[in-house]
């Protein structure tokens, strides 16, 4: 589980959303009972480039400061 960043087209839906195009923005640290080994998620995280943030709250918003620098690239990235 995590948060994506969408840009371009976005079309809101049911169960998310669809969007022209999309970056994960973080991954989250969640209860091994959920997930794959905390190892293995920050191995995963790591390779994506992105943060791996232990959930603290539901709104996404709230994560903006833990993936700024990621949501800079990728605006920069946008803008080419």
């Amino acid at each position: 589980m995590g948060l994506v960043q969408a840009s371009g087209r976005v079309i809101p839906a049911d169960n998310g959303l669809r969007a022209e195009k999309m970056r994960i923005a973080c991954l989250f640290d969640i209860a091994p009972e959920f997930t794959i080994p905390h190892r293995d998620l920050k191995r995963l995280a790591d390779s994506y480039g992105v943060p791996l943030v232990r959930p603290y709250s539901a709104r996404p918003d709230e994560y903006r400061k833990d993936v700024r620098d990621g949501f800079s690239r990728f605006e920069q990235e946008e803008k080419r």
